[in-house]
């Protein structure tokens, strides 16, 4: 930020010089400066109070954990377990269309076969799509799928004998007319 500073001086004294209204500039320079260093001085204090927030909101729920009752903490358990359930539900909605797109991506077309890949594989523990997973699993997928034909370059006519024709040079052609003559 140093660098910064001594830049932005070098330029207010380099105007300075150049003549015209720069002391209004200098001004506007050296508010910006203390309104900047003010900004940052109240960055640094709200970090300390989130930091501060956080751990107290975690003594809470300790607090609020070591009070309930049996039926309670059963209660907690059981919204937590339906969360995370549901997570992996719609988790293994969200990779399978992932892996559709990463498919589609690579240039893979399985078809029917991508049906049959069990993609709630790619799903984390807490529901979470495992993007690396699928990315590992596609390009081994590309590895073993077969490549398309490539083309010879040869230009089959059907069989009907006019494939390949060109024109013949014109002196092949003379000399072909003269022989039939």
């Amino acid at each position: 930020m140093a660098d910064d500073d001594t830049t932005t001086d070098d330029t207010t004294q380099d105007d300075t010089t150049a003549g015209g209204g720069t002391s209004q500039q200098g001004d506007d320079l050296a508010g910006l400066k203390s309104a900047l260093a003010a900004e940052r001085e109240q960055r640094k204090t709200l970090e300390k109070q989130a930091k501060a927030n956080s751990k107290a909101a975690e003594e809470l729920e300790k607090l609020k954990a070591a009070a309930m009752s049996d039926q309670e903490k059963a209660v907690a358990a059981a919204k937590a377990e339906g969360a995370t359930e549901a997570s992996k539900a719609f988790g293994a909605k969200l990779a399978a269309t992932a892996f559709r797109a990463a498919l589609a991506e690579a240039g893979l077309k399985l078809g029917d076969a991508a049906d049959l890949i069990d993609t709630t594989k790619f799903v984390t523990d807490v529901g979470d799509v495992d993007e690396a997973a699928i990315k590992k699993a596609v390009d081994r997928l590309a590895k073993l799928a077969p490549k398309a034909p490539g083309t010879s370059g040869g230009d089959f006519g059907g069989g009907n004998g006019s494939a390949g024709q060109k024109e013949r040079p014109k002196s092949i052609r003379e000399a072909y007319a003269r022989q039939q003559t």
